[in-house]
């Protein structure tokens, strides 16, 4: 019959040992769950882009700042903002605190941005607070209804002429590209009053 007697102490001792240190091993050794907290404690998530953008500007409002990640514009904003959102514009006219920026207008597909010939987007402003936000054709078939606009709304909308005529009765505006040539004529007050197209 075994008995603990015929044992030689040494091995119990080391048996004791043994245990001791596996134990002493289980309690010193981190558990993993804190190693998952001290991993994502030690990396911040980074904001999204549009609290990012409040994070410089305290002052914007969060719907704003997403209107301008988006590449949007809306009433209210400041021209700093239409300025971030959609860039320099290409036109632009001022008069007074009246205020008129013109940009080509595009068409995002898919994360792709095209521009559309043919069409203006206008962004009216006061006192640089945007009033207004609207898209304008601008074919030359369009131009019936533009009787009556302002020399600087023709600007905005259609660019500089190739070519001005002044006169006392009223200038004229001539557009010519590759296939036709388009004259715009002034009334002395400097309104649109009538068009006329030559095709080459």
């Amino acid at each position: 019959m075994f008995r603990m007697d015929d044992l030689d102490p040494v091995y119990g001792i080391l048996a004791i040992a043994l245990l001791a240190l596996c134990f002493v091993g289980l309690v010193l050794m981190p558990h993993p769950t804190q190693s998952v907290k001290a991993a994502t404690a030690s990396k911040p998530v980074p904001l999204p882009p549009a609290a990012q953008l409040q994070q410089q500007h305290p002052d914007w409002p969060i719907y704003y700042c997403q209107r301008i990640i988006d590449g949007k514009v809306s009433k209210g904003m400041t021209r700093e903002m239409v300025i971030l959102a959609l860039g320099q514009p290409d036109r632009q006219v001022a008069d007074s605190g009246e205020e008129i920026l013109s940009y080509p207008y595009a068409v995002d597909l898919g994360g792709f941005s095209f521009s559309v010939t043919g069409k203006r987007q206008l962004v009216s402003l006061t006192n640089n607070i945007v009033t207004d936000v609207g898209e304008m054709s601008i074919y030359v078939s369009d131009l019936d209804n533009c009787i009556g606009w302002s020399g600087d709304t023709v600007l905005i909308c259609y660019g500089p002429p190739s070519s001005v005529v002044e006169a006392s009765g009223g200038d004229s505006w001539t557009y010519d590209n590759a296939s036709q040539v388009v004259t715009l004529r002034f009334t002395a007050g400097g309104v649109l009053a009538s068009w006329i197209r030559y095709a080459y």
